[in-house]
């Protein structure tokens, strides 16, 4: 069945006051590699509907992977079932008023990115560097969604993506790299560029550990990433501001950050991802979260704003709420990253954070360690691997007005570990240096 009638068909023989249909079409070529072979290669076409019956205020939800009639129907009759014995929902938005709106984030020219196109870009960086092992995935992922709602509303909506995630090892040094391109285009994908990196970052074969301390770090902007994208659902959502539990609730108006700190939802910017609408159909806009250090707006979904008796702002992650922040991007410095390194007497080069984790929520203080590619920077310049190291930091102190420089050179970000059900997302992130980083233990 085509997924844009299932919703009048359900409607049809729905019992119940209301009916929400969410039915989606995926697509996600997968290309994996080891030890510099191609070891996997799939490709997964995904049908799914989620059906949320209402009664009064009362909801039930049930989903299906099976598009015919009689799973169907299964599926909406235990939705009303569930609805029927559950608790009432204070704050369980309305429908959405009749009408229809869509729109296509989808670039064409992505889907050249076949799998043998991919190996292809792959084998022509093995071939380069025999003497390195690579490790990690190459995909391609295209998602198709229609909601249907019972008053007539309906949302169309389309995007793709191409994703490399991209594992050095040097097996004689045991010294690795991380190489992460989210790419929007074919033309995106610059070999050349990732083999000068590999060649540059692992020629520094010599590896020392040193004292935990503090230290002048330089983060890439995947390692900025690793600690940024923390924030929207921790300290701009408004479930954490209703709840109570986010660091900055109550600050609105106040600085809560370095005044080099400028953070902006932009989902309309054609070059990251043009979402004009959330997942439940309300129009997106740009939303800027902190301006020059200044906390300036809260996250909504339509459930959220009725807590807080205000409008949603756009940013429904689910067609059936649930927060998501989907397109930050930070405003630049004037200093390039390797203008930050010339500038720096003695520091660190991070590429990458691995198993970042919440220490202390209200003082945003995380824990986690170097990973594939930690640099000792002397004079100005890079002298030696490093090896790993863990940190523990708060976002207060290294992103304030003493500890912070911005760069420039931004670059854009997806969410690298997730491979099924994913977003329209993409970060746009520089480069920075920061004082005073804390590290509390060093290993390999």
């Amino acid at each position: 069945m085509d997924i844009e009638k299932i919703g009048g068909e359900l409607n049809r023989v729905r019992e119940s006051d209301g009916l929400e249909v969410v039915a989606g079409r995926t697509r996600l070529s997968l290309l994996r590699f080891s030890n510099s072979t191609f070891h996997q290669t799939t490709d997964t076409d995904l049908d799914g509907v989620a059906i949320r019956s209402r009664f009064g205020k009362k909801t039930g939800i049930a989903m299906t992977l099976n598009l015919n009639r009689d799973s169907l129907l299964s599926a909406l009759r235990k939705s009303e079932g569930i609805a029927k014995v559950s608790p009432e929902d204070p704050y369980l938005p309305p429908l959405m008023e009749d009408g229809l709106r869509e729109y296509d984030a989808t670039v064409p020219e992505l889907s050249a990115l076949t799998p043998v196109k991919r190996a292809e870009i792959l084998r022509d960086i093995f071939n380069t560097f025999k003497n390195y092992r690579f490790f990690g995935v190459f995909f391609y992922y295209d998602a198709r969604q229609f909601m249907f709602q019972s008053t007539g509303f309906s949302l169309r909506t389309a995007f793709n993506e191409a994703q490399l995630n991209l594992l050095v090892v040097d097996e004689k040094t045991d010294n690795s790299l991380w190489i992460q391109k989210s790419l929007r285009s074919p033309d995106d994908i610059d070999t050349e560029e990732i083999k000068e990196t590999i060649d540059w970052k692992l020629s520094f074969v010599e590896k020392e550990t040193i004292p935990p301390g503090k230290y002048t770090v330089i983060l890439e902007p995947v390692a900025l990433f690793n600690l940024l994208m923390y924030l929207p659902y921790l300290a701009f959502s408004g479930v954490a501001h209703t709840d109570g539990y986010s660091p900055l609730k109550g600050k609105l108006g106040e600085k809560v950050f370095s005044s080099n700190i400028t953070l902006i939802d932009d989902p309309l910017d054609d070059t990251l991802f043009p979402v004009k609408y959330d997942a439940e159909g309300v129009p997106k806009r740009k939303t800027v979260f902190v301006e020059n250090g200044i906390f300036k707006a809260i996250a909504y979904d339509r459930k959220t704003a009725l807590k807080a008796k205000t409008e949603s702002t756009g940013h429904a992650g689910s067609p059936f709420g649930g927060i998501m922040i989907t397109h930050i991007k930070m405003e630049e410095g004037e200093k390039s990253l390797n203008d930050l390194i010339e500038e720096t007497e003695h520091g660190i080069l991070i590429t990458r954070f691995h198993y970042v984790n919440i220490v202390d929520m209200q003082k945003l203080v995380f824990t986690g360690m170097t990973r594939d590619g930690t640099f000792l920077i002397e004079n100005g310049k890079i002298k030696k691997s490093l090896s790993n190291m863990r940190f523990n930091v708060s976002l207060f102190d290294i992103l304030s007005d003493e500890n912070l420089t911005v760069g420039k050179g931004a670059e854009d970000i997806g969410m690298a570990e997730l491979y099924d059900f994913r977003e329209p997302a993409r970060y746009r992130i520089p480069p920075v240096k920061i004082k005073n980083f804390n590290f509390i233990q060093t290993g390999k």
